[in-house]
């Protein structure tokens, strides 16, 4: 929407498109070649998804991306503690040395991860060339982290979108297209219901639009959300804090991790007899299932919390970490003045992420539930459908903030978290 309304029209988005695609071809094309002095694995009548797994390994840009995603985490997290790095990202002068930066970290993950890839290719290697396979194997994957960088690059300067997601949508697609039909995938209970909360969605929204008579000026909304994303006074980078959801999370993901080995230990129905230890059983799941994923939102604000007070030294700021709209809002709450269209953005923008969350992901969830045994919900997808409704709650607590801006934004900031 952006490239039609503020470039050169539908006709420059339609190069961009097929320029996307074209490179969407391009990796498609190279991840189905797979490493030289390999046996042949295709005729060793293997499953389709079977096959699938192998090629995740054997493809030459089957893991490489993978390389590239991990220094792009890498960088990110350096810049949260290096604050020159960050800086680098946002002058276009030092762009191309924060990239060198990032290429070469991908360099050297690709050299480091071939010592523990190489462990799942080592059945499929042919015995004449064991001993050389690996110095090739490396070279290989340095080579391929270059171009899977390289197509990412292109990809942005001249695509849609961010080239490396692009990426994964299309490696996805390879690998479930390689397992399923479209109709085994239609048929999918998940796949179908949330084909039917789509349809749901819209129709809900055309609905409400006709109902109420709101007509949205498109081009104006769009217009002025671009032009507020690339405001100074709008920007993350004022509010550091906001930054640090991605370590807080990377921590909080490890600790439960930790906490997901021994709860894998402990229900091994091979280790242990259900019938004779009932008791631990039940216990252990509480103990590494229900429990880790009751406080992950714990742990993710301590982690926050000892993160901001030590680099702010300062507990008010502390709080501040939210998301975009939620910070709009506290700006509003500051009595900073802006313009209503920006306002009607907000409000907009809300009810239609409200009406998404609930609809595509409570919904499907919550149908799912009810036709499947007890036994097989999982607390961790029970607790996000309950998330899903914690955004209502956010909704009409920010809604009542943008009417009312005599609130303590201190105390504002503790009840929306």
């Amino acid at each position: 929407m952006k490239n039609i309304f503020f470039n050169k029209g539908i006709k420059h988005t339609l190069k961009k498109v097929i320029y996307t695609l074209l490179f969407v071809f391009i990796y498609s094309f190279i991840y189905n070649i797979s490493y030289p002095g390999l046996i042949d694995f295709k005729s060793m009548g293997l499953s389709k998804i079977q096959l699938a797994s192998v090629m995740m390994f054997v493809s030459v840009l089957g893991q490489n991306i993978n390389t590239y995603i991990a220094s792009g985490i890498i960088v990110n997290m350096l810049g949260l503690l290096v604050t020159p790095l960050e800086r680098l990202k946002d002058k276009k002068d030092t762009r191309l040395l924060y990239e060198q930066i990032k290429l070469s970290i991908t360099m050297f993950l690709s050299v480091v991860q071939s010592n523990v890839s190489i462990k799942f290719i080592e059945p499929y290697v042919n015995p004449l060339y064991k001993n050389t396979f690996f110095i090739y194997y490396v070279f290989i994957n340095i080579t391929m982290s270059f171009i899977a960088f390289w197509i990412n690059r292109q990809m942005v300067l001249n695509g849609i979108g961010q080239g490396v997601t692009t990426i994964i949508a299309a490696q996805k697609i390879n690998m479930l297209a390689s397992k399923y039909s479209i109709l085994e995938i239609l048929k999918m209970p998940f796949v179908s219901v949330h084909v039917f909360c789509c349809f749901l969605f819209l129709v809900i929204v055309c609905i409400s639009f006709e109902s109420f008579k709101i007509k949205i000026p498109v081009k104006t909304l769009i217009s002025t959300a671009y032009k507020t994303s690339n405001n100074k006074s709008f920007s993350y980078m004022e509010y550091k804090p906001i930054n640090t959801n991605i370590l807080s999370n990377v921590l909080a993901n490890q600790t439960l991790g930790i906490l997901g080995f021994f709860r894998t230990y402990f229900n091994d129905t091979s280790k242990i007899s259900i019938h004779e230890n009932e008791y631990l059983i039940k216990t252990s799941l509480f103990i590494f299932d229900v429990f880790p994923s009751i406080w992950y939102y714990v742990l993710i604000l301590l982690f926050n919390y000892i993160y901001n007070a030590v680099y702010f030294s300062n507990i008010e700021k502390v709080s501040l970490n939210m998301r975009s709209n939620i910070l709009y809002i506290l700006n509003v709450a500051q009595g900073k003045k802006t313009e209503n269209v920006i306002e009607n953005t907000v409000i907009i923008s809300s009810i239609c992420s409200l009406l998404m969350t609930m609809i595509l992901f409570a919904l499907p969830k919550l149908f799912l539930y009810i036709n499947s045994d007890i036994g097989t919900i999982s607390s961790i997808d029970f607790l996000l459908v309950i998330n899903s409704f914690i955004h209502i709650f956010k909704f009409f607590i920010a809604t009542y903030i943008y009417h009312s801006y005599s609130f303590d934004v201190k105390l504002l900031s503790n009840i929306v978290y």
